[in-house]
């Protein structure tokens, strides 16, 4: 987990932390949530026998998280009894007025490409950059073969240029649009820190998806 980037200052990056979950608290959040967490720390930690071999003990202090829950922005306050969240949450409801302003918008000549033109206003041009960055957002069609494999509609989109030309202002527009979106960069975002990789548990020994 890390911080979200509204609780760091500009130009810093977000501290993280390595959290295991055990138990009937697996899977209990994903990838972008906010959530409440409680825990516990403890002087060497006993790790299960594993055939054949005795139980081993880690050295050191461990935080066990030993239960969480996952912050929707309902609520009235938030884990530092802020109502920030749940405000900018209730702001983002559409209201009578803003649902009749998009069924007019339906019926707009050239309406797609005033949707392109409007992705990251204040880059002239880039038209086909704007498009796929629309696409991306707005999601494919999810689809299954007469083979029976799952085809899904997400869609990816990859930004290569040269330096200065508006590549980091286009992905941050994008991650401000979406509410469970993370901008990353450098160290963060290289390698295969954004895709699914097979690694081995330094405490457990074994191998994992990640």
């Amino acid at each position: 987990m890390q911080e979200t980037s509204k609780e760091i200052p500009a130009g810093l990056l977000p501290r993280s932390l390595d959290v295991i979950l055990h138990q009937d608290i697996v899977e209990q959040a994903r990838a972008g949530d906010k959530y409440y967490g409680c825990d516990t720390r403890h002087i060497g930690i006993s790790l299960p026998r594993r055939k054949g071999r005795m139980p081993r003990r880690l050295p050191g202090a461990r935080i066990l998280p030993v239960g969480m829950k996952v912050f929707d922005g309902k609520s009235d306050t938030n884990i530092r009894n802020k109502r920030k969240d749940a405000d900018e949450d209730d702001s983002k409801q559409f209201t009578a007025e803003e649902i009749d302003e998009v069924q007019r918008m339906r019926n707009t000549p050239d309406f797609f490409n005033k949707l392109v033109n409007s992705i990251v206003p204040t880059v002239f041009g880039h038209q086909y950059i704007t498009l796929a960055i629309l696409l991306m957002l707005l999601g494919g069609v999810h689809k299954i073969t007469h083979e029976g494999i799952n085809l899904r509609g997400d869609i990816n989109v990859c930004i290569v240029g040269d330096l200065s030309c508006a590549k980091s202002q286009f992905l941050k527009y994008a991650s401000t649009l979406v509410t469970r979106s993370v901008y990353t960069f450098g160290k963060s975002s290289s390698a295969a820190r954004l895709t699914a990789t097979v690694a081995k548990n330094p405490k457990l020994g074994s191998f994992v998806s990640r």
